[in-house]
């Protein structure tokens, strides 16, 4: 029955044969049939919408593919660019119908290569899932596979503050401590849960225009430490070593324009002072 049931739901959602490019704010015309119909999409329909689409993405593991099409919510539109650790893809929320982003990480690209790496991706992707906070970029699912894992967050369409320190050149003094502020908050709100970023860096802050809000992204490198709220950012004044973790394998981990003389060293005992001293790095290179 289960066939027949997903047939029905197939010739429901059926691929229009026309061609289709990503455009501002347009979904693919067979989503946007689906959606508009007056049956509420059920689990079968999104999951044959996310399967029949991701044929047209060879490039995502199949492991991968598999997970995307049990979750039956992230309908893949475009690839949004790549770096040294992952891809982001722009998707489709077909449980909250907005625009989201989709970051990818292969074992290739990233270190989550052995068991305890994999535990503490999928702990720290469902601690992160957890903030609700203006300056962090939410994260709504996480899974991790054999070839893989991928962080489905808020899709933020104003570029990323590298490009705006670019584009604008040097900042005025108020304009970066208003930023800084607004950054400062994020990471409050990241600590108050127990979690170091460990790479903050202008590119991994992003400009959602709809709102003016400043939001941390990219948890990649985060790390979750365990501490209790009371020992946040308000409490800065002691970060000993009661707040850390290691470092992993004796590794440096984050980027050289901003990382901190800990994370060089590797193999000791980080406090929420390295998010800090990356935030440091952010306001030298918005003012000079």
């Amino acid at each position: 029955t289960k066939g027949v049931v997903l047939q029905a739901e197939r010739k429901q959602v059926e691929k229009s044969p026309e061609p289709w490019t990503v455009e501002a704010g347009e979904l693919p015309p067979v989503l946007a049939m689906a959606l508009e119909s007056e049956r509420a999409l059920t689990d079968a329909a999104k999951q044959v919408l996310v399967m029949d689409r991701l044929k047209s993405f060879k490039e995502i593991p199949d492991s991968v593919q598999k997970a995307l099409i049990a979750s039956g919510r992230w309908y893949p539109l475009a690839e949004l660019g790549a770096g040294g650790m992952a891809k982001v893809y722009k998707v489709y929320d077909l449980n909250l119908r907005k625009f989201a982003a989709l970051k990818l990480m292969t074992p290739e690209k990233n270190l989550l290569l052995h068991e305890e790496n994999v535990q503490r991706f999928e702990r720290e992707a469902k601690l992160l899932a957890r903030l609700q906070h203006e300056n962090v970029v939410t994260v709504y699912d996480a899974a991790y596979t054999p070839d893989g894992g991928y962080i489905a967050m808020d899709f933020v369409d104003g570029g990323d503050l590298s490009n705006e320190i670019e584009r604008k050149g040097m900042l005025s003094e108020a304009e970066a401590a208003q930023i800084g502020l607004q950054i400062v908050r994020g990471l409050k709100a990241m600590h108050d849960v127990g979690v170091l970023h460990r790479d903050l860096k202008p590119e991994n802050v992003l400009h959602n225009e709809d709102t003016g809000a400043y939001q941390i992204s990219d948890f990649g490198l985060s790390q979750d430490v365990g501490v209790p709220p009371e020992r946040s950012l308000d409490r800065f004044e002691n970060p000993q070593p009661a707040l850390s973790r290691l470092t992993d394998a004796d590794t440096a981990l984050g980027t050289p324009d901003y990382i901190s003389q800990e994370q060089i060293k590797g193999g000791v005992e980080l406090t929420y002072a390295v998010d800090l001293w990356a935030l440091g790095g952010i306001l030298y290179k918005m003012t000079t």
